[in-house]
C-alpha cells in the first residue's frame, strides 16, 4: 500500500504534528468517514481545545458566519472530486474524511483533509482566537474574559510630624539664646590674658572685672584652707 503524499509546506502552513492531531480529530467525529453538521461543529471544538462549547457553540446555528461559509465551501469540493452536483444541498452536505484514521488514499483526497484542517484553523485564528499548539489551552480573547481586578496592598504613610506645644515653643526661644550668650562669656573669659593690665587712663569693663575678683577671691580661699 503506498502512504500519504506529504504536502508541501507552501500549501499547508501547519506543523506536522497539527496535522496529526486534526486528523485524529477528524476520525473521532466521523461517522462512516462522514462528518455531519454536529460532527463539524464538535470538530471545530475539538481543534479549539474546548473553547466554543465553553462559550455557548455547540450547535450548527450557533457558529459565525465564517465557519458556516468554510462549511459551505469545503463540503461543495464534492462537486469536484467527482460527486453529483447536488451533493453539498441540504441534508446530503457531509465532510468525506476518508483517510483521516491514516490508511492510505488519493493525494487529492489527502489534499482535501490537510485543506479541512487548514481552513478550519485559520477560520477560527480569525474570529480572534489564536489556535495552540497541540496540548497548550486556548487563548480567548479579551472579550469572553473579565479582568480581574486585584487589590493592592495599602503603601505605608509617612506619620505626619510632631508639632511642638506652645510651652516647647518658648521653652526654645529663651533656652536657646542664653545658651549662646553663656558660652560666649565662657569663651571670653578663657580666652583672655590674665596678665594683662589695662593702662593708664583706659579703664577695665566692668563685667570682667567683677569676674576676675571672684576668680582671685575664689584662689584665696582655696589657699587658706
Amino acid at each position: 500500500s503506498e502512504d500519504i503524499p506529504t504536502i508541501s509546506s507552501s500549501r499547508m502552513l501547519l506543523t506536522q504534528a497539527e496535522i496529526d492531531s486534526c486528523y485524529a480529530i477528524m476520525d473521532s467525529t466521523a461517522v462512516d468517514d462522514a462528518i455531519n453538521k454536529d460532527g463539524y461543529v464538535e470538530f471545530l471544538n475539538l481543534l479549539a481545545f474546548g473553547y466554543l462549547a465553553e462559550n455557548g457553540i455547540t450547535s450548527f446555528d450557533d457558529l459565525s458566519q465564517s465557519l458556516k461559509f468554510a462549511w459551505n465551501t469545503l463540503t461543495c469540493q464534492c462537486v469536484q472530486m467527482g460527486g453529483a452536483d447536488d451533493c453539498c444541498a441540504a441534508g446530503r452536505a457531509n465532510l468525506f474524511v476518508e483517510g483521516a484514521d491514516g490508511e492510505p488514499v488519493s493525494e487529492e483526497q489527502t489534499n482535501f483533509l490537510n485543506d479541512i484542517c487548514s481552513t478550519a484553523m485559520t477560520t477560527l485564528g480569525s474570529e480572534g482566537w489564536e489556535n495552540p499548539p497541540p496540548g497548550e489551552m486556548p487563548k480567548p480573547t479579551d472579550d469572553d474574559t473579565e479582568e480581574i481586578e486585584q487589590e493592592l496592598p495599602a503603601q505605608p504613610t509617612n506619620p505626619a510630624p510632631e508639632t511642638l506645644t506652645p510651652g516647647q515653643i518658648v521653652g526654645m526661644s529663651v533656652g536657646i539664646p542664653l545658651l549662646f550668650i553663656l558660652l560666649l562669656l565662657g569663651t571670653l573669659y578663657f580666652c583672655r590674658d590674665k596678665e594683662y593690665k589695662p593702662e593708664e587712663g583706659e579703664e577695665e569693663d566692668d563685667e570682667l572685672a567683677d569676674l576676675d575678683k571672684e576668680v582671685m577671691n575664689d584662689e584665696d580661699s582655696a589657699v587658706g584652707t
